[in-house]
């Protein structure tokens, strides 16, 4: 559960690149705010997303997250 004091942006998307929903959707994970259980996309697919877009900032985002998946010894479902 995320905790009410953590304030965050979430996006809603319909669609994205590098992805199918087939693929996506089984990995999902369940996170809950203000007692609403939301899906979101598993980390391992956002990395393919943010790496098929073609922005600097998704590619920096996707570099990003695998630096911290490396030196904390973590696979893309632990964090």
């Amino acid at each position: 559960m995320v905790s009410p004091d953590f304030a965050c942006r979430i996006d809603i998307i319909t669609q994205i690149s590098g992805v199918e929903f087939e693929q996506a959707h089984p990995k999902r994970k369940e996170i809950e705010i203000d007692g609403i259980k939301l899906p979101v996309i598993s980390k391992e697919d956002l990395i393919l997303n943010k790496e098929s877009t073609g922005r600097e900032k998704d590619k920096l985002d996707s570099k990003y997250m695998k630096s911290y998946i490396t030196k904390n010894n973590k696979r893309t479902t632990d964090f």
